[in-house]
This record gives C-alpha cells, structure tokens and sequence, in this order.
C-alpha cells in the first residue's frame, strides 16, 4: 500500500512497488509477473534499502534497549 510511511524510507519503482487499489494491484501483478527482470531490480535494491536501515547493530541495540525500558 502506498503510505508516507512507506516512502519515508523507500522510493516506490526503485525499492519496491505500491498501489492504491486492488485494480492497479492487479495490474502491477501481471506486469511484474511478465517482466522478470524489472521484478528482480527492484527486489534487489528494496532488500539493500531494508538491510541499510533496519538490519545493523546499532540499530537492533537501540531497539533491545527501547523494548527493554533501558532507553
């Protein structure tokens, strides 16, 4: 779903795909599904994007320590 969430981090047609019904879903479903490359692109660089945010110590031991109430 295409939030401002979303694009806070990630840049739709680059990071990953969004629609803003289930119609353009569908359509965004069969174009991918027909255009492999493009799919495995923009899988590509959505996987960098979440590994460079989410996916570093620092980041998981600012989160142990604001879910442990030590932060």
């Amino acid at each position: 779903m295409d939030t401002e969430a979303v694009r806070e981090k990630f840049r739709p047609g680059k990071h990953l795909v969004v629609s803003r019904s289930a119609d353009e879903t569908l359509r965004l479903l069969d174009y991918y599904l027909r255009h492999e490359r493009k799919r495995k692109k923009i899988a590509l660089k959505g996987q960098s994007q979440v590994y460079s945010y989410f996916n570093t110590y620092n980041y998981r031991a600012a989160q142990i320590l604001r879910l442990t109430g030590l932060r």
